[in-house]
């Protein structure tokens, strides 16, 4: 599409755009033994989720509690699909390796052999199951991590590329940039894989409840998740920060204010559409100020605004 950032982001608000995801890795593991592990090492219950119903999220953990990636998995015909971030790959695979030690698996790297898109815009749920899919031998329709834009998402062999470019045109479906991406998940206050979700971090931090089950067995990491979750001792927690300044921040940068770090900021980009900075950021759970002044790296006297997602502290 032959429109800067800001008409992209104007375009989706009446139009269904799509973004080629090439950010996007995908492990294929079968094997009988397969979901029980996987189950064992993550923080959803994989294990009574109905897959005819589509994909579930899961987040993989350290003993720590702390997050190695965010994952999403599939059933097809063969096993399973894990959908995570592209660089987290080898992570993913060395902690599955780690615990497999009786079990029946096989995990195979199928990243070169599928394509991932993410559709936005009004109607774009429906407008796959509203036309004939059958040409595609493969195709998984995936649920979106996005909440408030209408928004799926899809994952295709490789071989289907050219009949699936010829089919959302056909469709009135236009490629946008993944910039647009972008904006869109930092609004949503969605962490991605070496930003948000690193090992540093744990999921109730980055605000990711929605994907733990406070009732299914035991888990990797389980014990510190449920103790953090019970006596409420999340330290920090993910906010998006904006501000009009035209800024030099890179991630990892440190907010002080009054002489006093409060937060790192994981995530920042600039949307055209709004002329304003936007980012995401841990700070202090109790730091409870939504405009401040605050310095970042060598950016001095700066205005930041915080917001807050609604805090969904869960009973055991």
């Amino acid at each position: 599409m032959n429109l800067d950032i800001k008409d992209q982001y104007n375009y989706i608000r009446n139009n269904i755009g799509t973004i080629h995801r090439d950010d996007v890795g995908c492990l294929q593991i079968t094997g009988e033994d397969a979901l029980d592990l996987l189950n064992r090492l993550s923080t959803n219950d994989l294990i009574n989720f109905d897959y005819s119903n589509g994909s579930i999220s899961t987040v993989l953990t350290t003993n720590k509690g702390r997050m190695i990636d965010l994952l999403t998995v599939v059933k097809n015909s063969k096993g399973y699909l894990i959908i995570c971030s592209l660089r987290a790959l080898g992570k993913v695979v060395e902690w599955i390796n780690f615990y497999t030690i009786i079990e029946e698996i096989c995990i195979e790297d199928i990243s070169s052999k599928i394509l991932y898109f993410t559709l936005v815009g009004p109607n774009s749920k429906n407008v796959l199951q509203n036309s004939g899919l059958s040409e595609f031998n493969s195709l998984n329709i995936i649920d979106s991590k996005f909440n408030y834009y209408d928004s799926v998402d899809i994952l295709i062999d490789v071989e289907n590329e050219n009949t699936f470019t010829k089919y959302l045109k056909d469709l009135r479906v236009s490629y946008i940039s993944n910039q647009i991406y972008q904006i869109i998940r930092i609004q949503e206050f969605i962490p991605v894989f070496g930003k948000e979700i690193t090992d540093k971090f744990n999921p109730l931090e980055a605000k990711l409840e929605k994907y733990i089950s406070f009732n299914k067995g035991c888990y990797i990491g389980q014990e510190v998740i449920a103790r953090l979750n019970t006596y409420n001792k999340v330290k920090r927690v993910l906010v998006k920060i904006e501000s009009e300044a035209n800024l030099s921040i890179n991630s990892a940068e440190k907010i002080i204010f009054k002489n006093q770090e409060i937060g790192i900021i994981t995530s920042y980009i600039y949307n055209s559409s709004t002329r304003k900075y936007i980012g995401l950021a841990y700070i202090d759970k109790n730091f409870n100020l939504n405009t401040i002044n605050a310095n970042i790296g060598v950016e001095n006297n700066i205005k930041l605004i915080f917001t807050r997602l609604e805090s969904s502290h869960h009973l055991l």
